[in-house]
């Protein structure tokens, strides 16, 4: 499983674990602080020092990428989180606390953590590349394992979809600079005639447009939400698959991410 759906709202497997380890934490804080006041204070301040850290932490990584968009920074619904700067700062903070019951408290919220993370692994028909067989803009056909042997990109989009909008121009730049890479976009429940209007329109140059008007990729997948961007080393093995909006600076580092990962063997 790689995201959950709340109402309207979905999120990814890794957000919802690091939220029921810092609910958790803060609750457990907050129910053993009705006798110690201050470990609730603790708790919280901790909570708000790992989330900024962790942020922080990312944008110092990535300082220049957030040069060239300062505002950026600001836009946390694209992810961008280093949790071990985060981790860091919340212990080097707890040290000078020195609250005794601090480090039980820090244990269970980051047991819940690993726990929702386990639960929420992928099975392994979600890891892989599926064999599944698509058509591009001219209506030719193409296997997705045609892309095999070199690292790919894959991102599920729709025009209607305004962050899936926002991300084509990211994408087409990033697939120039990085021509090691494989880009795929693959539009969920349009049309030929809906999305070669809308990237006419756009006057998009688009890598590797493909179409799969019955929406089948995304319920294999079981993307409950676009955009969904998927991140394959070259022997097809599915690395990391972030779901919602990305930024410039996590799209560049998962796309150098890729070029570390095993290449495909004979």
């Amino acid at each position: 499983m790689y995201e959950l759906q709340l109402g309207p709202f979905v999120l990814s497997a890794a957000r919802f674990s690091a939220g029921v380890g810092l609910a958790t934490f803060v609750a457990l804080a907050e129910l053993w602080g009705r006798r110690r006041p201050r470990l609730a204070s603790w708790a919280w301040q901790s909570a708000w020092i790992l989330l900024l850290s962790a942020r922080l932490g990312f944008v110092l990584e990535h300082g220049g990428t957030y040069l060239q968009e300062p505002l950026s920074v600001l836009y946390l619904w694209q992810g961008g989180f280093s949790p071990l700067w985060g981790l860091a700062a919340a212990a080097l903070y707890t040290l000078r606390v020195r609250e005794r019951a601090a480090p039980l408290v820090a244990a269970a919220g980051l047991a819940a953590w690993g726990l929702s993370a386990a639960l929420t692994a992928p099975s392994a028909t979600e890891t892989t590349l599926p064999p599944l067989t698509l058509t591009n803009l001219a209506g030719e056909p193409v296997a997705l394992g045609a892309f095999a042997g070199k690292p790919l990109v894959l991102n599920l989009w729709a025009t209607w979809c305004p962050p899936c909008r926002r991300e084509l121009p990211l994408f087409a730049e990033t697939a120039e600079r990085f021509p090691e890479v494989t880009f795929a976009l693959v539009s969920q429940g349009e049309s030929g005639a809906q999305v070669a209007g809308f990237v006419a329109e756009q006057g998009l140059s688009l890598p590797n447009v493909l179409l799969d008007p019955g929406a089948e990729l995304g319920r294999q997948w079981r993307a409950a939400g676009l955009p969904n961007t998927f991140f394959f080393a070259a022997d097809g093995t599915l690395v990391y698959r972030h779901v919602g909006e990305l930024s410039r600076a996590r799209l560049e580092a998962l796309v150098r991410q890729l070029g570390e990962a095993p290449e495909a063997r004979p």
